[in-house]
């Protein structure tokens, strides 16, 4: 998926934006919402980011995020716990790693299951 695609779909399927026409200017909208579709760019912008990660913990999604020697890693997990492991999503900038990991628990991708295993 290309940075354009990302941007895309994280208006239209995060925040649940639909586009309109603005005096013939295709802008996202929502009920009162207005934004122009090329000022909407979350892998540049980290209060747009941010922006999606509220979005994200609104429809019930908790968000880890790690950094170690591989890179940054972003996780958004449901809560409680359903006792799924959701893989990290790992990129060498922030925003990418975000995104990548909405875009695939939104999607149901990189889901495994586990059995959680409870000490007696």
């Amino acid at each position: 998926m290309t940075d354009i695609d990302l941007n895309r779909w994280s208006a239209e399927k995060v925040m649940g934006w639909t586009i309109g026409y603005v005096y013939g200017l295709p802008c996202y909208q929502d009920f009162y919402i207005k934004f122009d579709i090329n000022d909407w760019h979350p892998l540049t912008n980290y209060n747009q980011l941010f922006m999606v990660v509220e979005k994200m913990r609104e429809l019930g999604w908790h968000f880890s995020l790690h950094y170690d020697e591989f890179g940054i890693g972003c996780v958004f997990y449901p809560h409680p716990h359903d006792g799924k492991v959701r893989r990290i999503n790992r990129s060498n900038d922030l925003p990418t790693a975000v995104l990548r990991a909405a875009y695939e628990v939104l999607k149901g991708e990189n889901v495994r299951y586990y059995k959680i295993y409870t000490p007696v």
